[in-house]
């Protein structure tokens, strides 16, 4: 008698801890889904372009800011096709106007819609070349803004 108590207790001191944190763990997962899912939607700022050329540096260049004032995009990069969403995070007033760029990414910008621009080769090739530059601990920034 005195050994079956001993397995239940042992049963119930391993199981309730478990039978307790399973709820607060689903809690959990289910509102990082959510939060995930607030990330994935568009902004109103928000604009998705067809990714073209990637450049990673080996060492930064260093390049010349045409003014001290300058806008800085967050991008967001799809896995699954070559698309790069930038969306206007701030404008940042710089003391030095050298700063170090460490990658380039040329992407295609047209009127047409970017599936379209991503199935059909003659509007891929008609859609203008914008360059974005990855200034280090800054952000994004258009090329047009450096010397």
């Amino acid at each position: 008698m005195q050994l079956k108590m001993n397995k239940m207790l042992v049963t119930l001191s391993l199981a309730l801890p478990l039978a307790t944190v399973t709820p607060a763990i689903t809690d959990v997962t289910a509102s990082a889904a959510q939060n995930s899912h607030k990330v994935t939607h568009h902004k109103e700022s928000e604009k998705s372009f067809a990714l073209d050329k990637v450049d990673n540096y080996k060492k930064a260049k260093t390049y010349k800011l045409k003014t001290k004032d300058i806008k800085i995009y967050q991008a967001l990069f799809m896995a699954d096709q070559p698309v790069v969403s930038f969306s206007h995070a701030k404008t940042v007033k710089v003391n030095d106007k050298k700063v170090r760029v460490d990658k380039k990414i040329v992407v295609k910008e047209s009127k047409a819609k970017l599936a379209k621009i991503l199935k059909d080769k003659k509007s891929y090739k008609a859609a203008k070349n914008v360059e974005y530059l990855h200034v280090e601990k800054i952000g994004w920034i258009k090329a047009s803004e450096v010397k």
